[in-house]
């Protein structure tokens, strides 16, 4: 059997990380190979099964929880055009150290962050870890693999 390994973690998965994965794959074969998230949630209600504990039941908790993932999801939404012949870019930007240690959350402007040094500096870190896990995921493509080595030179160069 192949090691499954948490990317985020970069750690052997445990045990019951194994049985919410076999639970994951039964979903998956029951569907033609396509998991779909309402399946699952109502799979998980089911106190007896290991997807259970990966989700929050208290509707309460879950509710402010999901208002919490809104207000995140409309930082994505708004972007900004600066000049016709570039790309347009989010307005808002939520930096690694915005989101662990002691702020735990929040977002800046991206034109505040790429103006100061420092936090351009950490944008670019994120973008290089960001890459990473892009790679990760899509590095069986073949067609991509000159792509790759263009964009690990121009992370690298910094």
């Amino acid at each position: 059997m192949a090691k499954i390994v948490d990317i985020k973690k970069k750690k052997k998965v445990k045990e019951k990380e194994d049985l919410v994965l076999g639970e994951l794959h039964s979903l998956m074969k029951k569907n033609r190979g396509l998991l779909k998230s309402e399946e699952v949630v109502d799979f998980a209600r089911d106190p007896q099964t290991a997807l259970h504990k990966k989700f929050e039941w208290d509707d309460t908790k879950a509710a402010h929880e999901h208002r919490l993932w809104q207000a995140r999801e409309l930082f994505k939404v708004f972007v900004k055009v600066i000049r016709e012949d570039l790309p347009p870019f989010n307005v808002f930007v939520s930096l690694k150290s915005d989101r662990y240690g002691d702020n735990r959350g929040g977002y800046r402007l991206t034109t505040d962050v790429l103006q100061d040094e420092e936090l351009s500096e950490m944008m670019l870190d994120d973008a290089k870890a960001d890459w990473q896990i892009y790679k990760n995921k899509y590095h069986a493509i073949k067609v991509l693999h000159a792509a790759f080595q263009a964009m690990d030179a121009a992370l690298h160069a910094n």
